[in-house]
């Protein structure tokens, strides 16, 4: 595992910014709902890639797993939020926040993992790496059926006899499991187009109904279902946030002084309001 840095980033709006400090939550949206409608395929891709390569009966059984995986309304959610190692950088001012006023929280790291172990949330690196995510599905798909193989041959069955219910049992369970560990390193799998993001996340996998209450917000074309994470374990709790950063704005030094005033009212102690550094204008 990589050691994450001492601060990590989420590039916020205006709105944003005031209901994580009021509501004391960051909303960590079920992944296919995400603004890239590519985003999980990306893993099932190459997953699929290997699997159309593969000649063996329960390789192709798990093809077809994966192909309808997405789809199956009794598959568990995957819920993420998108953190950055990167302060200031134009691409993600672009991507993530208006152009005329948007803002960098930087999270205590430590602080954050501490709260998220305690939500049932995991944080992981995203991986850029092509070729490593290529060789973490085939090692993936050839434990799977190794272990299916290795199952079957020990329940010898007598010359010219075939137990299929056995057979379709085992195929069965091993199509579950191949699809757990789908859902499992899909979240942190990104195309390396996007690695400048040097992005973390923190996922929440909803194993069983009502595990975490899914709420639901407005998006730009559907509803959005998301679950909240707590940001402080009690209402007098300090927010873990140590730094505000101020996106390109036609009024720095006004807006500086508003979020000061901001950190001062909900209480945030050792919180640095500084300005970006990058002379982008879009006004």
């Amino acid at each position: 595992m990589v050691k994450p840095p001492d601060i990590l980033y989420h590039y916020t709006t205006q709105n944003g910014l005031l209901s994580i400090l009021k509501d004391r939550k960051i909303w960590t949206t079920n992944i296919l709902f995400f603004n890239d409608s590519k985003e999980f395929n990306h893993t099932i891709e190459l997953a699929l890639d290997f699997l159309d390569r593969s000649e063996g009966i329960i390789e192709k059984d798990l093809h077809k797993t994966v192909d309808h995986l997405f789809s199956d309304p009794q598959a568990p959610d995957v819920y993420v939020t998108s953190l950055s190692a990167m302060k200031d950088q134009l691409s993600q001012w672009r991507a993530y926040c208006p152009n005329l006023g948007g803002f960098n929280i930087g999270f205590d790291t430590e602080e954050l993992v501490e709260l998220g172990k305690a939500q049932g949330f995991v944080l992981l690196p995203c991986n850029y790496d092509l070729q490593q995510q290529k060789e973490i599905i085939r090692n993936s798909i050839s434990i799977t059926c190794d272990s299916f193989n290795q199952q079957l041959a020990s329940n010898p069955r007598p010359e010219g006899e075939f137990d299929l219910d056995s057979f379709l049992k085992l195929a069965g369970e091993t199509r579950i499991n191949y699809a757990l560990q789908l859902l499992l390193i899909a979240p942190y799998f990104k195309h390396p187009k996007f690695e400048e993001e040097k992005e973390w996340r923190f996922i929440f996998y909803q194993k069983k109904p009502n595990e975490k209450e899914v709420c639901f917000r407005e998006g730009a074309s559907m509803v959005l279902p998301y679950v909240e994470f707590e940001l402080s374990a009690a209402s007098d709790n300090p927010l873990p946030i140590k730094e505000i950063i101020i996106g390109p704005t036609p009024h720095k030094d006004l807006s500086k002084k508003s979020v000061e005033k901001l950190v001062i009212k909900h209480g945030i102690q050792s919180c640095d309001v500084v300005l970006s550094d990058i002379p982008y204008r879009a006004w």
